[in-house]
């Protein structure tokens, strides 16, 4: 996938001038055009389902760290094996 810039063109040897293809990987966004409505509710719906995700991440992580570990006895009862000699 490759995007195409405004003003990022190059020349060809016939004369003609066409856009130079850039990777989204290689572009930062330093100014965002705020002039359009819907682009800005789509930020905004993106920004709060963000939110909402980190927010539960968050309460998983809160939830793990309260709950108390099991403890798990492998073998059956009267093995002998597990006792202390005295």
């Amino acid at each position: 996938m490759r995007i195409y810039v405004e003003n990022a063109t190059l020349k060809k040897p016939s004369g003609e001038t066409v856009y130079y293809p850039i990777h989204p990987s290689k572009v930062m966004i330093v100014e965002l055009d705020t002039s359009d409505k819907r682009r800005l509710e789509a930020i905004e719906r993106a920004r709060k389902q963000r939110e909402e995700y980190l927010k539960k991440l968050e309460e998983a992580k809160e939830a793990r760290a309260l709950r108390k570990p099991e403890v798990i006895v492998v073998g059956g009862q009267g093995g002998g094996s597990e006792q202390k000699q005295q």
